[in-house]
């Protein structure tokens, strides 16, 4: 999930026994009209979010949607010449009542671009520096971490990809697919979990209706295509997904938002969502067929929640 900021949140609720939004609004203690809420990534069931304006740092916090309580982080440490590239949310409630924070920081004291590891553990309420210390490029993107089998996962469009295990407390560096050979770039759609199923959405003709959904195998030894998936049908119930214009190769381009890929227990009911202009429609993998399943306001900003 990117950070989405909202000052009034709607829900699409996608379980079968749907049951109230547990929030509307996000307020975190004394929370004055001019602090800005941005939700940065959900897992299991716990929301990362942080509170900011232009007088202060941002402040973290870790909201439970269920219970409707939240904790502030404390600050991580601070060095000269450091800055936090990313906060970064690990939950395994299956595991663990405890939940973990991992934040990245740039220490520009070194001479290549170096970045370092800081832990904060919910059980003693602290951050400790990670041994883990490791060289990419400025191009690195640390802010949409993803949690997997036990690692942190981050997806780069230029650097490699790197994944970090929490409990050894090394970064390794992640297998992707293959960019075709006339790409120089990489373009991602979607990067999520579902199932314990971690799936990537990868696109290299912008704004196409033909793409591929992939999952990476548990031994981490690559991806394979799970699914392929084709929206150019849902093009004629929905010619408002339709771009104006098509370029010099007249390829038809499209207006569409990958949300969210939902893996259910029986296999044929998994689907796709997919925003469109004023709609969220759901593709299923299986059969091909789509649906609409909510209108929008163009002026609203939607948080999709599966309710387990």
């Amino acid at each position: 999930m990117r950070g989405l900021s909202c000052k009034e949140y709607y829900f699409v609720n996608l379980s079968s026994s749907p049951s109230p939004a547990t929030f509307k609004y996000l307020t975190f203690g004394n929370n004055p009209s001019d602090f800005e809420i941005t939700i940065w990534q959900s897992c299991n069931g716990l929301l990362l979010c942080s509170r900011s304006n232009r007088k202060k740092p941002d402040d973290h916090y870790v909201y439970n949607p269920t219970t409707q309580e939240y904790t502030m982080l404390p600050p991580p440490p601070l060095g000269i010449g450091v800055r936090y590239l990313g906060f970064n949310l690990a939950s395994d409630p299956s595991k663990s009542p405890h939940y973990t924070i991992i934040c990245v920081k740039n220490c520009n004291d070194f001479e290549d671009d170096s970045y370092q590891i800081e832990i904060f553990s919910s059980k003693t309420r602290t951050w400790r520096p990670s041994r883990a210390t490791f060289i990419l490029s400025c191009y690195a993107s640390f802010m949409d971490g993803v949690y997997w089998n036990g690692f942190i996962h981050w997806i780069n469009e230029q650097d490699p990809s790197l994944h970090f295990n929490i409990d050894t407390e090394e970064v390794l560096q992640m297998p992707m697919p293959p960019i075709p050979d006339e790409q120089y770039w990489r373009s991602f759609y979607y990067f999520g979990v579902s199932q314990d199923h971690l799936n990537l959405i990868e696109n290299y003709a912008p704004f196409a209706a033909l793409f591929n959904v992939y999952e990476m195998k548990n031994d981490y030894s690559g991806w394979f295509i799970k699914y392929r998936v084709d929206l150019r049908q849902a093009a004629t119930t929905f010619p408002e997904m339709i771009r104006s214009h098509v370029d010099a190769e007249h390829i038809q381009y499209y207006k569409i938002s990958t949300i969210c890929v939902v893996r259910e227990e029986n296999e044929e009911e998994s689907y796709l969502m997919v925003h469109i202009p004023a709609k969220v429609i759901c593709y299923n993998f299986n059969d091909k067929s789509f649906k609409k399943i909510y209108d929008l306001n163009l002026n609203l900003r939607v948080l999709l929640m599966k309710v387990i």
